[in-house]
């Protein structure tokens, strides 16, 4: 089995689809995205606008000096950068991490602030397994389709290098 390091999948914005009402739209996405979209109870699609992935690396190379959130904020940076959506209008983060490591305990709130993002933009993580960046996602949709927010950033980060190993008592 190897052992990756650098997994950061599925960070998106998930945002109203407005185009239906003659608004803008945030990001110029593939037509076969926009076929996949989620109606909330307004009616109104909520759709994956676009994403950004840092490369896969071996645990203990490249990325061994950071710590999550800072490769959680590369991926923040680029996908602002990628998509030109001004960082005042999201509404929101939230990350997903399978290994919560104890020097970074929200790592969606560390990468938003590192990232230059407003200390008034709430973000949280989401530690469940391997499911974690999915459940980002799903909450994401959820805080839009339940009217609470409109523009939201979903995410997910793994970090291989430093995390905390466990041993049994009789080890320690």
């Amino acid at each position: 089995m190897a052992n990756y390091m650098g997994r950061v999948s599925k960070l998106s914005f998930v945002v109203p689809n407005i185009t239906k009402n003659g608004w803008r739209t945030l990001s110029t996405t593939p037509a076969s995205w926009q076929k996949k979209t989620v109606a909330d109870k307004t009616g109104k699609n909520i759709v994956l606008v676009d994403g950004v992935r840092t490369p896969f690396l071996t645990s203990g190379s490249d990325y061994s000096r950071l710590m999550p959130h800072e490769l959680a904020r590369h991926s923040l940076v680029s996908l602002l950068r990628k998509t030109g959506v001004d960082k005042e209008i999201i509404d929101y983060i939230v990350y997903g991490t399978v290994i919560q490591e104890v020097k970074t305990s929200n790592i969606g709130r560390e990468a938003a602030l590192s990232a230059g993002f407003s200390t008034k933009t709430p973000a949280h993580t989401v530690t469940m397994a391997c499911i974690s960046s999915n459940q980002a996602m799903t909450t994401g949709i959820g805080l839009i389709a339940t009217g609470t927010y409109d523009v939201v950033v979903a995410g997910g980060v793994e970090f291989m290098s430093d995390v905390p190993i466990r041993h049994s008592r009789k080890m320690r």
